[in-house]
This record gives structure tokens, C-alpha cells and sequence, in this order.
């Protein structure tokens, strides 16, 4: 059985591997393998099975951004204890939340920081002093096969999510965390701090080659578009 150490290195070794973007949804397409990341569903659908086949007690949860439902994550249970592993954020929240105490981290010089309560849990991140709640997360377990369903549904017509013409591409990269927003590209490290560099000039996928490790020519081949 892994131990929470274990598990926390596998949820690193994802944000590296298995970027957070909106190019399904940008481009108008959808996955056929999981292997590319993704928005929230896509990601923790991965890391998901991977638990399952190691033998992790997992399960999928719903949670709240902006008092909407609309973000998926994992609870997992380890030493009697489950812990929130928030693994589809576009943010680099690299370790698990304990639902049975309040806890901080700091991670590429962003902090995170959850709250417990009777009947949920919020979870905030702390960027130069402004701190800003990310997502509430119900201590109710929401029935799988429901949210399965959701996840099913999130390339509907009539689905009108925050990425849809928009551009977001977060990754781990070495000791920083690189996080695109349209044309912007802001690097998060612990000791450098921020930097903010325009993207003007450059292509979609020539910003995504020249400084993620992303391979856009499988995830065109990997993806189908949207009728």
C-alpha cells in the first residue's frame, strides 16, 4: 500500500507529465487518450485509474468554484485519514488536503491553504499576500456515477464553461511552475518569484513547443474534433 509520501510524488510527477490546458475546448476538439491532460476531468481521470491499479483507495469527488458546481477532484484515503488531492487545478497544488485538519503549503512560491468545516471544506491560494478562495469541496461524497456522467457531458453544445474561447496551459517545468493565460505567460518559482512575459509574435503551439514539455503533434492525432 503507498503511503501519503508515495502518493504526493505521483501527484507531482502528473503536474510534470500531464499538463492542465483548455485546447479541447479552444480547439473545439475532445480526447481520445487521457495521456494529454487536459482541464479538471481529464486530469483526474488519469491519475484516477492509475490509483486504482495500484491499489489506492480513491474516489471521485465534486466541488464548488464560484458557488457553481463545477470542479471534479479526488479523495483518497490513506491511514484512516482522506485527503483531497485537487490534481485537475490550474494551479500547482501538488500536495493532499487532510479533511480532518486545516493545512498549508507553499509550493513554486504559491501557497495553499484549507479550512475545515461542519459540512465542507475551502481551500484557498495565497499569491504576494492575497489570498483567494479556489474551490469548496462538500464533505458529502456525490455519487460517482453521477459525476461520471457530468464529466460525459462536458463537451455538450449547450455547455457554456469558462474555457471555451479562451487559452490555459499550466505544467510543471523543472523547479518552476509555468502557467499560460492567452497570450501571457507567468512563471512561478520559489526564489525568483513571479515573471510575466507576453507571448505576442508567437503561435498557440509554437509558445506550447518553446516552453512546455507538451507534445502537440500526438495530441492533434490523440483528439478528435467536435461535430
Amino acid at each position: 500500500m503507498m503511503n501519503k509520501e508515495q502518493v504526493e510524488q505521483l501527484i507531482l510527477n502528473e503536474f510534470m507529465a500531464v499538463p492542465f490546458h483548455s485546447l479541447y475546448f479552444y480547439l473545439r476538439r475532445r480526447p481520445v487518450s487521457l495521456a494529454y491532460g487536459g482541464t479538471c476531468s481529464d486530469k483526474v481521470l488519469h491519475l484516477y485509474s492509475k490509483l486504482l491499479e495500484l491499489g489506492v483507495k480513491v474516489q471521485l469527488q465534486t466541488s464548488y468554484m464560484n458557488d457553481v458546481e463545477s470542479h471534479r477532484l479526488l479523495l483518497i484515503k490513506i491511514g484512516g485519514i482522506d485527503y483531497i488531492a485537487d490534481i485537475g487545478n490550474g494551479w500547482p497544488s501538488i500536495k493532499m488536503f487532510p479533511t480532518n485538519e486545516d493545512y498549508t503549503y507553499c509550493a513554486f512560491g504559491v501557497g495553499f491553504h484549507s479550512r475545515i468545516f461542519d459540512d465542507h471544506v475551502k481551500i484557498y491560494r495565497e499569491i504576494d499576500g492575497f489570498k483567494k478562495l479556489v474551490v469548496d469541496v462538500p464533505t458529502v461524497v456525490k455519487d460517482e456515477a453521477l459525476i461520471m456522467r457530468d464529466i460525459e457531458c462536458r463537451f455538450n453544445k449547450d455547455n457554456n464553461g469558462p474555457f471555451l474561447d479562451t487559452v490555459r496551459f499550466g505544467q510543471v517545468v523543472g523547479d518552476r511552475y509555468l502557467y499560460l493565460k492567452d497570450k501571457t505567460l507567468f512563471v512561478y518559482a520559489e526564489e525568483q518569484g513571479l515573471e510575466v512575459i507576453s507571448m505576442d509574435g508567437l503561435s498557440l503551439f509554437e509558445i506550447i513547443d518553446q516552453y512546455f514539455y507538451f507534445d502537440t503533434k500526438g495530441f492533434m492525432e490523440k483528439s478528435i474534433a467536435l461535430l
